[in-house]
C-alpha cells in the first residue's frame, strides 16, 4: 500500500509526502491518535517512502528496497512491539547497539516503535539519549495511542502527527474495499464505529455479532424481570469483562435509537436499523428524561470501570439505576 492507497488522513499525508518532496524529514515523529486509527500502517507506508530507490515522495513497491521492506527483509528498517504490558529498557538498548551501525542498503534507517506508550519510563529515558544526539540517518517513528503516557521531554522531540477521526463516507470505502458484506450491515458498522477503522473491522467479527445479540437480551431482562434476577446480569459483564467499553457502547447505541425515533419517527437515522422492529416496540416504555438518564448511567459506569473502582459494584449500580429508571421507582432500601 502506498500514500495514494491509504483512505483518509488526507492532511497528514501531504505533510510526510511534502517533507520528502523537499527532503525536510525530522529525526523522530510521534504519530498520535486512538487505537485503530491505521498509525501503524500509515508508519510503514512513509517508511517504505522513504528507502524507496525511486524518491518521489510515493514509495513504488516495486523497486528492491519497496520490495525487501514488503516482504520483511530490509536491513534497515525495524518495527518494534511487544506482546508484553510493557516495552522495557532492554528493548530500547537493542535499538541504540543497532543505530550506531551505518545503513547497509539505504541512506537511512527507520524504527518504528509501536504501542509506543507502553514503554517504562526507564525504557523512555533510554530513548530520550538516542533522540537528543540522533545519528543524521536514523528516524525513529512513535506510533503512541495515550500521549499523556509519554515524557514530555520525548514530545518536545518529536514532530507531532495528530491522526483524526475518519468521516463515515471514509470508513465506507475502506470497509467496501475490504468486504463484501451488504450495505445494511455495512451502515451499521460505519455509525457504531465513531470514526474509528480499527473498531468498525472489529465490529464486523463474529464475537463481536454474539455480543452484541446478548447485549440486547441483557436490555430486555433489565426492562422485563425484576430486581433480584436483574443482578444476575452480572456475570455476564464478569465474563466479558475485557469487551465492557463494547458492551457500554452498543446499550448506549439502543437507547439513543429509542430517542431519535421518539422524536424525529426517521429510521433511516437509526444505528442499530437492523432491530427498528424492537426498537419501535420500546418507544412507550420510556420518556425522554428516562432515556437521557439511562444514558448518563451508563457513562458513569464507564467512567467508574475506567477509574479502576471495584467492577462489581459499578456493573451493579448500573443495573440498579437502568431497572429503577425503567420501572419508576427505587429500590434501594430493599438492596
Amino acid at each position: 500500500m502506498n500514500f495514494n492507497q491509504f483512505i483518509g488522513q488526507e492532511k497528514i499525508k501531504e505533510i510526510l509526502k511534502n517533507s520528502l518532496i523537499r527532503d525536510r524529514l525530522s529525526h523522530a515523529y510521534s504519530f498520535e491518535g486512538t487505537v485503530g486509527m491505521g498509525k501503524l500502517t500509515l508508519a510503514k507506508i512513509f517508511a517504505s517512502a522513504i528507502l524507496c530507490d525511486n524518491k518521489e515522495g510515493v514509495n513504488c513497491e516495486v523497486c528492491v528496497s519497496c520490495r525487501k521492506l514488503l516482504s520483511g527483509n530490509h536491513l534497515d528498517f525495524t518495527i518494534i512491539s511487544s506482546e508484553k504490558s510493557s516495552i522495557g529498557i532492554e528493548d530500547i538498548r537493542n535499538i541504540q547497539d543497532e543505530i550506531i551501525v551505518k545503513p547497509i542498503e539505504s541512506n537511512q534507517k527507520i524504527y518504528i516503535i509501536d504501542q509506543a506508550d507502553k514503554m517504562t519510563t526507564q525504557a523512555q529515558n533510554c530513548l530520550l539519549k538516542t533522540l537528543e544526539e540522533p545519528p543524521a540517518y536514523v528516524i525513529i517513528v512513535l506510533c503512541v495511542s495515550n500521549i499523556s503516557a509519554i515524557l514530555k521531554t520525548i514530545q518536545s522531540r518529536c514532530t507531532r502527527v495528530k491522526f483524526d477521526n475518519y468521516s463515515n463516507e471514509e470508513i465506507k470505502s475502506i470497509i467496501c474495499s475490504q468486504s463484501d458484506n451488504s450495505l445494511q450491515a455495512i451502515n451499521f458498522v460505519v455509525s457504531f464505529a465513531q470514526g474509528v477503522v480499527g473498531k468498525a473491522f472489529s465490529i464486523m467479527s463474529d464475537d463481536f455479532i454474539k455480543l452484541r445479540e446478548e447485549v440486547f437480551e441483557v436490555l430486555k431482562k433489565i426492562r422485563e424481570q425484576p430486581i433480584e434476577e436483574t443482578f444476575k446480569i452480572v456475570g455476564f459483564f464478569e465474563s466479558n469483562k475485557d469487551n465492557v467499553d463494547n458492551i457500554f457502547d452498543i446499550m448506549v447505541t439502543w437507547f439513543r435509537d429509542v430517542a431519535i425515533y421518539h422524536h424525529l419517527k426517521d429510521e433511516n437515522m437509526l444505528i442499530n436499523y437492523d432491530k427498528k422492529g424492537i426498537i419501535f416496540n420500546s418507544i412507550s416504555d420510556y420518556n425522554n428524561v428516562d432515556l437521557i438518564r439511562s444514558v448518563n448511567i451508563i457513562e458513569k459506569a464507564r467512567k467508574n470501570v475506567k477509574l479502576n473502582i471495584n467492577f462489581q459494584m459499578a456493573i451493579e449500580n448500573m443495573l440498579l439505576s437502568l431497572w429503577e429508571v425503567h420501572n419508576g421507582k427505587s429500590c434501594r432500601s430493599a438492596v
